[in-house]
């Protein structure tokens, strides 16, 4: 790994949103009696390009609320995004072990955290005006969203 902060050989280079749903069927009037929680699952897929210094982070969010039974109600939504990064040297973060390609997890971990942050700040400007509106997505251990 070389001796730089792995903060400064990194740049966003593109963000694009792939796909943004949400799904009321339920009158807004009756939303606060209706809706408890909300649910979310998370994806998150890594690829590298190391000839071109390229990582790409694409991350997926769906919700769903749920009644106060835990039951789903038909509120959801859905966000995707795919993230590109310019890391300086790319290669000397990633090791071939084999068929897999390891990625050094304190860069990942940097890429998972800002593609995150980012995502959930699209949610919040996407869902405005929304009964979702009220549903920030939560901090994440990355340790879980870099499992997923």
């Amino acid at each position: 790994m070389p001796d730089q902060q792995i903060e400064n050989v990194i740049e966003l280079v593109d963000i694009e949103l792939k796909s943004f749903s949400v799904l009321e069927n339920i009158d807004k009037e009756d939303a606060d009696d209706l809706i408890d929680s909300f649910g979310q699952d998370y994806r998150c897929d890594t690829y590298s390009n190391p000839d071109g210094e390229l990582m790409y982070i694409a991350m997926s969010v769906g919700v769903q609320a749920m009644n106060d039974a835990g039951e789903p109600i038909e509120v959801e939504g859905n966000i995707h995004a795919e993230f590109t990064y310019h890391v300086d040297g790319l290669s000397s973060y990633v090791r071939n072990n084999g068929d897999a390609v390891e990625i050094e997890p304190d860069l990942m971990f940097v890429l998972i955290n800002t593609s995150y942050a980012t995502l959930r700040g699209m949610w919040a400007a996407k869902v405005a005006g929304t009964l979702m509106q009220e549903h920030i997505f939560p901090v994440v251990p990355l340790e879980e969203l870099m499992d997923v």
